[in-house]
């Protein structure tokens, strides 16, 4: 899958707030998805361990990716 397809489909799963994954339906909660923040790894880092100190237990519960969002 190409990055416009990525795109389509994200666009397409965010304005029906569903989508499916191996035939079952996933419907996503009623928040703004337009908002986004963007962390450096540093920040991230950060953020995962004041966080894990407090209520998040596992590091699966935050995903920090060094990416680029275009």
């Amino acid at each position: 899958m190409n990055v416009i397809s990525v795109a389509k489909e994200t666009k397409k799963i965010i304005k029906e707030d569903k989508y499916v994954l191996n035939g079952t339906t996933i419907y996503l909660p009623a928040l703004d998805y337009t908002d986004v923040q963007v962390y450096s790894p540093e920040s991230g880092e950060n953020l995962l361990k004041r966080n894990t100190q407090n209520n998040i237990k596992t590091a699966d519960d935050i995903s920090i990716l060094a990416e680029d969002s275009f």
